[in-house]
């Protein structure tokens, strides 16, 4: 059982788009397929060299080492960041180099923003 859903996604809204991007979790591409996958057609197979061609290159802006930003975190210090708005992800661990903990955490954004709306709105009334 798999999921498909395209690398690079707009919103309802077409506002915002997201990004997609986990190669190890890169399902089947059937879906760019204009015919069942198992039947040859011309056709599907320059779908798939044109996929691949575009997803080598946007992949090798991803894996840019002159744009990306690392940081090591130390114990007691975390990182927060809108999880949809920002390309992320983690390098390998040494299991023999010391002890690892990660804990997620997720929120959402349209509560968070109404919330702080509210506040705000009452500051405002408690400075008055």
């Amino acid at each position: 059982m798999h999921y498909n859903r395209p690398i690079i996604a707009m919103d309802q809204f077409n506002d915002e788009f997201y990004v997609n991007y986990a190669p190890p979790f890169q399902g089947p591409i059937e879906s760019l397929l204009s015919q069942h996958p198992l039947l040859y057609n011309e056709e599907n197979d320059i779908k798939i060299f044109e996929f691949y061609q575009a997803y080598k290159r946007f992949s090798s802006f991803i894996e840019n080492d002159d744009l990306k930003f690392k940081i090591t975190l130390k114990p007691g210090e975390l990182a927060i960041f809108a999880n949809r708005r920002v390309l992320h992800g983690r390098t390998s661990f040494d299991q023999q180099s010391g002890e690892r903990h990660l804990k997620g955490a997720y929120l959402d954004f349209c509560a968070l923003k109404d919330k702080f709306r509210i506040l705000k709105a009452k500051q405002r009334k408690q400075e008055k």
